[in-house]
């Protein structure tokens, strides 16, 4: 019910802006403070005008309304009633106030809890208020109505009568209602656990900057953070949720600062950070119960016992559990999450078949949020592998990971069916090491595969919940002629998989930390302090190698090919770069490598016939962002040319090389692309990652990776020769995500990018020979890897790994 509260008395406090024309300055001022939430403002002000229109009966009447909204905003039904039940006068100019006062009635009956009663009145308050020509009210009549009949589970009544008054708004220009009606059209996907559907409404709401010192706007910040939370996009969420706090914190309105602060906590829960979770949801329950709202109070018990669970403290955890059941004794409360909690609780504390008992009770609750089921059938996994009966444990495992993939199926985009997986990879990862701990090494590699690269294999043809055997997975790498190396890093453990044509090797690697902290010193000596691994005799990279390759390297034949496929720190690291042997040559030195999100998606064979069609774009205007234009890039894209004269070619360069130009042009006619340009990484948000080129007619200038992924293109090489053009940003379970991802998601078989800042000069010379290179038969992997070589064996300073590192070679056909 909570979700709706909110909502409520927006639309109160809005209702009515189209007053009588002698409405005093004093009750707009009174209004203004309402919407702002300063309650005790607005009754002062609304109480100093009815001192100065004693003898107007209709300004009179607009105050007392206005009064019962104040009243009914701070829960004071009493002291509403009076005034909503005094009849008005009956005569011209008071037709808009009884309809103001029939839509407060059904107000006071969705306080009181007659859902059913309210909606009959609300429509009682439409008619009246349409046809005294009072559109606004008869607006947030339909607003709360649809409001009402989201609560009475109507949902597709609901969904009507919120779209056409929104549309009546929109046409009639009346901002304020849209954005209510758009944040109860939000709030329509967000109880139905549509959180992609619900941020596009909110996000329309959020648009409409003028009401930013509103309540509305606290509230939809609030439940845009919500719904970001639970698509695991945790950033956002708590960048939104902590401007909704400040703004109902400075309003201490309690009702909504407590959801504001709950909201806030929960989002930490999620990430992980118990800690600040247990403070912040600490807090909206205190408030809560000050405030008289039990029904919240047991929610953010619900939430701070979880967060008590992810510390160990069991009795806390237990005494506010119980807590909170005490609390939810009116009908239709669930007691799923307190039955998880309890469980969960044996669980820590050793009592088993307390814990099986209640996680199968969570389960027998039809009513049951969904994400009881994956926390149920995890636990019961969890528990059966603990007590010794793996079988079963396994098929509670399966059936947890069945349900993740049934709600992350139902996402509408990309975007958020990425970040919903990485928030879910605690599942997959409780589930690897389970099957680890069984001695089942090929069923945990192929689980582990099955979490990858979901969203770029369903662009492939892929089902959801597709899972190819190892026995594939093996073939798929023979075919290639590789070997491939599958990396899953862990809290406790990681894992390597060397996977080759004689089938499936496990090896154990360091727990994740210790290998995050081993890859952050190796990129720092080689990215910012310009360090050559060889030249010295105990370089970050040593102790990286040991963690990572050392385990590796029997089982990888000298002069092979290698694909590898990272997790977590390692897709920002490039392996090239570490050095092997008792002469500590580089790896690249011994192998080629090339990068693939999943070994699902590397299986193609190595040998590629060269470009027979060429698109090259690049050697950009300044489009005036500080970035400058790139000395070098008119020689690259004149050597790129060279090498490939004989070869069909477009080139798109100085003012004609902008996005309009790029996407006009049937880019999906080539069989390789290559930009030269500057690339703006986003970590916050890796498909608004763009590629900088010239400002097109329309003034825009950025090519963003969420337009590049909805291309079709067929080329098997596309080359970003920019900074950071690989990404910014690694998913759990997706990998890193940004334009390299985008073109492969677009149908790239190779995609060229790099991980870190690049020197002009030296990208110049490497791309040029590059295309040598591939201009003489050599496949992508093989033409980089010879480039590169060349760079070291010429020695000088673009022999370090800075400058021909960067660029790794990417593969997912």
């Amino acid at each position: 019910m909570r979700v709706f509260v909110v909502l409520v008395w927006l639309l109160a406090s809005a209702c009515g802006r189209t007053t009588v024309p002698d409405a005093t300055q004093t009750y707009e001022s009174a209004r203004t403070a309402v919407l702002r939430g300063d309650l005790q403002l607005a009754t002062a002000l609304t109480t100093q005008a009815l001192d100065a229109v004693t003898a107007d009966a209709r300004a009179t009447a607009r105050l007392h309304l206005l009064q019962a909204e104040i009243a009914l905003m701070r829960r004071d039904v009493d002291g509403a009633s009076p005034l909503i039940d005094a009849p008005l006068p009956s005569g011209p100019g008071f037709e808009p106030l009884e309809a103001r006062r029939l839509y407060l009635a059904g107000y006071r009956q969705v306080v009181r809890g007659d859902i059913a009663g309210a909606v009959t009145t609300l429509d009682t308050a439409m008619a009246r208020a349409s046809a005294a020509g009072a559109a606004d009210i008869g607006r947030d009549a339909a607003n709360l109505a649809g409001q009402a009949l989201l609560r009475l589970g109507r949902f597709t009544d609901a969904d009507a009568r919120l779209l056409a008054a929104r549309q009546e708004a929109r046409a009639a220009g009346d901002h304020l209602h849209e954005s209510l009606l758009l944040g109860t059209l939000g709030m329509g996907q967000l109880v139905r656990e549509r959180y992609d559907a619900a941020l596009g409404w909110f996000e329309q709401a959020l648009a409409f900057r003028e009401f930013d010192t509103y309540m509305s706007y606290a509230a939809v910040l609030s439940n845009a953070g919500l719904c970001y939370a639970r698509l695991g996009e945790f950033d956002r969420a708590l960048a939104l949720q902590q401007r909704a706090v400040l703004l109902h914190e400075a309003r201490n309105v309690p009702a909504y600062l407590e959801q504001a602060l709950g909201e806030l906590g929960h989002t930490h829960l999620l990430r992980g950070n118990a800690v600040e979770a247990v403070e912040l949801l600490g807090r909206a329950r205190e408030v809560a119960m000050k405030a008289g709202r039990s029904t919240d109070a047991a929610l953010w018990l619900d939430s701070s016992a979880a967060a008590l669970i992810d510390l160990q403290r069991w009795g806390d955890a237990d005494r506010l559990n119980e807590e909170a059941v005490t609390l939810k004794r009116q009908p239709g409360a669930s007691l799923a999450p307190n039955l998880i909690n309890r469980a969960q609780i044996a669980q820590g504390r050793a009592a088993y078949d307390e814990a099986i008992t209640g996680f199968r009770a969570a389960l027998a609750d039809d009513e049951a949020p969904l994400w009881v089921q994956w926390q149920a059938h995890a636990g019961l996994g969890s528990v059966f592998i603990g007590t010794g009966r793996t079988d079963e444990g396994l098929r509670q495992f399966e059936q947890a990971l069945a349900a993740v993939d049934g709600i992350r199926s139902t996402l509408l985009e990309p975007e958020y069916r990425i970040t919903f997986l990485s928030r879910m990879m605690h599942f997959y990862r409780v589930y690897v090491d389970a099957l680890v701990d069984a001695r089942q090494p090929q069923r945990a590699l192929e689980v582990a595969d099955a979490s990858r690269a979901r969203v770029l294999a369903e662009r492939h043809g892929a089902s959801p919940g597709a899972r190819l055997s190892a026995s594939a997975l093996v073939t798929r790498t023979r075919r290639a002629g590789a070997t491939a190396v599958a990396y899953w890093l862990g809290p406790a453990r990681s894992f390597a998989w060397i996977v080759d044509g004689r089938g499936v090797r496990l090896v154990p690697l360091p727990p994740a930390a210790e290998i995050d902290r081993l890859v952050a010193a190796h990129r720092a000596f080689i990215e910012r302090s310009l360090g050559d691994p060889r030249r010295v005799s105990s370089a970050p990279g040593d102790a990286l190698a040991a963690a990572v390759l050392a385990p590796v390297l029997p089982y990888v034949p000298t002069g092979g090919r290698v694909i590898v496929v990272p997790d977590g720190s390692l897709h920002g690291v490039n392996l090239e770069t570490l050095p092997v042997g008792a002469d500590r040559r580089y790896w690249i030195e011994d192998v080629t490598i090339t990068v693939a999100p999943a070994l699902a998606l590397a299986g193609a064979p190595h040998a590629t016939p060269p470009p027979s069609s060429m698109l090259l774009v690049g050697d950009a205007l300044d489009a005036g962002q500080g970035l400058g234009r790139l000395q070098y890039a008119s020689a690259e894209i004149d050597g790129i040319r060279q090498a490939f004269a004989h070869t069909p070619m477009v080139i798109q360069r100085g003012a004609d090389a902008s996005p309009r130009a790029f996407l006009a042009g049937s880019p999906g006619r080539f069989s390789a692309i290559h930009f030269t340009a500057h690339a703006t990484p986003n970590a916050q948000s890796p498909l608004d990652s763009s590629i900088e080129l010239s400002p097109g007619p329309d003034g825009i200038f950025k090519l963003y990776a969420r337009d590049i992924a909805q291309l079709a293109l067929g080329a098997d090489l596309v080359t970003i020769s920019a900074c950071r053009s690989a990404g910014d940003r690694a998913y759990s379970g997706e990998g890193l995500v940004g334009l390299a991802w985008a073109f492969m998601r677009a149908g790239a078989g190779h995609v060229v990018a790099g991980l870190w800042d690049v020197d002009d000069q030296s990208t110049a010379t490497l791309m040029t020979d590059t295309y040598t290179q591939l201009a003489s038969g050599l496949s992508p992997a093989d033409a980089l890897r010879a480039a590169k070589l060349h760079l070291i064996a010429a020695g000088g300073n673009f022999a370090k790994p800075y400058y021909w590192a960067p660029f790794q070679v990417f593969v997912a056909r």
